[in-house]
């Protein structure tokens, strides 16, 4: 992230904050509260409520909407590499911004990098009072149908295809590739290599990853070890009560 702040203009160098820095909080910090959204410490309400109001899409911008847990790391990597993985310079200077300070909501009034392109929680961060994720892709699917440029990324689908899933975002995205490259991107962004690749980094950003194991077991049907019987039977309920008609279906193993 050192390099990272030398390329950015002078002006704005001072509200560059590292990571570690930006989401160190005790438990003494209270949650906060936005719109009747819950956010941890670091998200400031001013700043969600700026970002929400103020915040115009550039041309060629990319966000990446989605819940907490839901694959927001591997997939930010996998469009990191499509758009700057065979440019030198752009590679090494887009690894120093692949941490979450970058989220819509938490980003400083002033540079405006917008990088935030999509699990029932006792507290959903992030999603209103008595809402889950299940809220969080109704809310979003009138964005999606009928919007070329807007695509539904399912993580169940990205571990089972990785190529051609990795292919249909390419091409959403309009870099041409050849299947080699492709290739070449699900192997770098592959769970265990990004996880291994954060173990020996010694840049701050990827020792930070390492610590705070941002990058998971990469698996499906993991919920099998956390969920009894009437848990799995209500999220069942859920899904059917709060999905049906949608046509989204969801991969549990």
């Amino acid at each position: 992230m050192a390099n990272l702040k030398q390329e950015l203009p002078e002006w704005c160098q001072k509200d560059f904050v590292h990571f570690q820095d930006t989401f160190t909080y005790s438990p003494e910090d209270k949650v906060l509260e936005w719109n009747d959204h819950l956010f941890i410490p670091q998200f400031h309400p001013d700043t969600v409520s700026f970002a929400f109001d103020h915040h115009e899409p550039r041309e060629n911008e990319v966000m990446v909407a989605s819940c907490a847990k839901t694959g927001t790391t591997w997939t930010r990597e996998i469009i990191r590499q499509i758009l700057y993985g065979r440019d030198e310079k752009h590679d090494k200077l887009t690894k120093d911004i692949t941490l979450p300070h970058l989220y819509l909501e938490t980003c400083t009034h002033r540079l405006h990098i917008a990088e935030s392109k999509g699990q029932a929680d006792p507290l959903p961060l992030g999603i209103r009072k008595g809402e889950s994720y299940l809220d969080h892709i109704l809310s979003w699917l009138p964005h999606i149908k009928n919007n070329k440029n807007a695509i539904l990324i399912v993580y169940e689908e990205m571990i089972k295809n990785p190529f051609e899933k990795t292919k249909e975002l390419s091409e959403f995205l309009e870099v041409k590739l050849s299947d080699d490259e492709i290739y070449e991107i699900v192997k770098k962004c592959s769970i265990d290599n990004m996880r291994k690749s954060d173990m020996v980094s010694k840049s701050e950003d990827g020792m930070s990853r390492h610590a705070i194991k941002q990058c998971l077991t990469g698996t499906i049907g993991k919920w099998k070890i956390y969920f009894s019987a009437e848990q799995s039977a209500e999220i069942n309920r859920q899904v059917e009560e709060k999905l049906k008609g949608t046509g989204i279906e969801f991969i549990y193993e």
